[in-house]
């Protein structure tokens, strides 16, 4: 129950204001996976990331424009399939990484794409049940700190890992050296 108004979010749907902060989250969501898939251009993989990220973009931008699409059966389907292969995958980056990184994961490319994944699969499994009529002011406030602050946070730690120029392009070099 709601301190300030009395209301029982998980009775009744969320307010207005929350379902319109959630919507412009999903589009800065959206634009923030299709900036990612952007930016897989000069990886030697780049057709598998670049489909890795476009499709979190794409089932963001939907949830966007109408929170309910995530009852629909095809997103509802082609979300869990892939939220289940980033899982499997960043379970064997994870185990990899443990096994064989030689500094933090961070610095390792099998790192950056870990952490990609695991962004995509905390957020898919945010917008799971954003159609449904079960908000809390906690689920709520959940979503939000994680949708206001996961492109600042993500922009600082990379910030951090290649503080000089000269470092970012010899990263850049190898990474995209074919």
């Amino acid at each position: 129950m709601d301190v300030h108004s009395g209301r029982n979010f998980s009775t009744s749907s969320p307010p207005r204001f929350y379902l319109e902060t959630w919507r412009v989250c999903n589009i800065c969501m959206a634009f923030f996976f299709a900036l990612a898939a952007y930016v897989q251009i000069n990886d030697p993989d780049a057709g598998i990331w670049t489909v890795v990220y476009l499709i979190p973009a794409v089932l963001s931008f939907l949830v966007g424009l109408n929170p309910l699409v995530t009852d629909n059966f095809i997103w509802k389907h082609l979300s869990l399939m892939h939220m289940s292969m980033c899982f499997m995958v960043a379970t064997l980056w994870g185990w990899y990484l443990h096994r064989h990184a030689k500094n933090t994961i961070f610095h390792e490319e099998e790192g950056r794409e870990f952490l990609g994944l695991v962004i995509i699969i905390i957020w898919m499994l945010l917008c799971q049940n954003s159609g449904k009529p079960c908000w809390t002011l906690r689920t709520w406030e959940c979503c939000m700190s994680m949708g206001c602050s996961l492109p600042k946070e993500l922009d600082e730690k990379w910030n951090m890992l290649l503080p000089t120029t000269e470092r970012r392009e010899v990263s850049v070099q190898k990474h995209c050296a074919v």
